[in-house]
């Protein structure tokens, strides 16, 4: 087969992966949703034949295990970024500068690997989408939901199209799982101890965690003529020694870490988007280890490292732009 690449959606169930064999180049009003041979847990998964074109790009994604919520389980955290390509252009069709390219929709899938065939997998993973800036980072599934152990990999395959009134749709597919890199970024491994009885364990006490009660504070980070700061040091809310310095460039904010400062993705419960709606402990907050490019996507947690190894978690808002080069966008921090 062969696969590449794209992505998006909302609330989408890696159970319900349905794929059918779709032509591998572009289309004039084709529906770009599989209709027929869907894979169900249990059966060996079918992906659909690239297209030619694409206009997604996906950045550094990837996989991360941790502990999980559930006892003798662990959580896999997916991380990266997905976007269109601001270079992409379908020179097959006279497309106006006034045309529209948008992700249509994503299908995720686990597959286990028994003997060389990809077994599908019923596992859900629900990802929030509130722009074509779609961070995977917050989201996860726990290896408890897999029916067995050994080696298992991830599969995403999204489908988007290109519109302009007057003119032909065209549409493409693309698959992220297929590449050597891909394939070493979307694998993990289930202990086959993970899969055996756990043992009875008595205890007398109990853990007691610790929670230090985070206060959430917002503020506008903007470029514009007259606007307030563009930086920020969270620990004192100013632009004095900043964590983060924010440009605008391409749609799109970005940040530059400050001097000691390392960006990285969240694995944070809530959902990317989302705000706590009532208290959260710091400690909820877990750094990972994928660090950020720069580009800040809508609704990602990202935490601040500083040299001493303090942590300041924020989640970053949508971005508004009034130029090429200059916008304004909120983000929320924790201390």
């Amino acid at each position: 087969m062969n696969f590449k690449k794209i992505l998006l959606s909302s609330a989408i169930a890696v159970s319900t992966f349905g794929l059918v064999a779709c032509g591998g180049d572009s289309s004039s009003n084709a529906d770009p949703t599989p209709t027929s041979s869907e894979s169900k847990p249990g059966e060996v998964i079918k992906l659909p034949e690239a297209s030619s074109l694409n206009p997604v790009v996906f950045g550094s994604i990837g996989l991360t295990q941790m502990s999980g919520a559930v006892a003798g389980s662990q959580k896999i955290a997916l991380s990266g970024l997905i976007k269109l390509d601001p270079d992409f252009e379908n020179t097959e069709v006279p497309y106006t500068p006034y045309a529209e390219t948008h992700i249509d929709s994503v299908k995720f899938a686990v597959g286990h690997n028994v003997n060389g065939q990809i077994i599908q997998e019923a596992v859900t993973i629900p990802v929030s989408v509130a722009s074509d800036r779609i961070s995977l980072s917050g989201n996860s599934f726990e290896t408890s939901e897999l029916s067995a152990c050994g080696s298992f990999s991830l599969y995403i395959t999204v489908y988007s199209s290109t519109t302009e009134e007057g003119l032909q749709t065209s549409t493409y597919v693309s698959v992220f799982g297929d590449e050597p890199d891909e394939m070493a970024a979307g694998s993990f491994i289930r202990a086959e101890t993970e899969c055996q009885a756990a043992p009875i364990v008595s205890s007398s006490s109990e853990v007691v965690q610790t929670c230090t009660q985070a206060v959430a504070h917002e503020i506008k980070l903007s470029n514009s003529l007259g606007s307030d700061q563009y930086a920020v040091n969270f620990a004192t809310g100013t632009a004095d020694a900043p964590h983060i310095t924010i440009t605008f460039k391409d749609g799109g904010a970005y940040a530059t870490a400050g001097a000691g400062v390392t960006l990285v993705e969240d694995n944070y419960t809530q959902v990317n988007g989302l705000l706590p709606t009532g208290p959260v402990c710091l400690e909820s907050f877990q750094p990972s280890s994928n660090a950020i490019d720069g580009e800040l996507a809508n609704g990602t947690w990202i935490d601040a490292v500083d040299a001493t190894g303090k942590v300041y978690p924020f989640m970053v808002g949508k971005t508004m732009m009034e130029s090429d080069s200059k916008g304004y966008i909120i983000i929320t921090y924790f201390q």
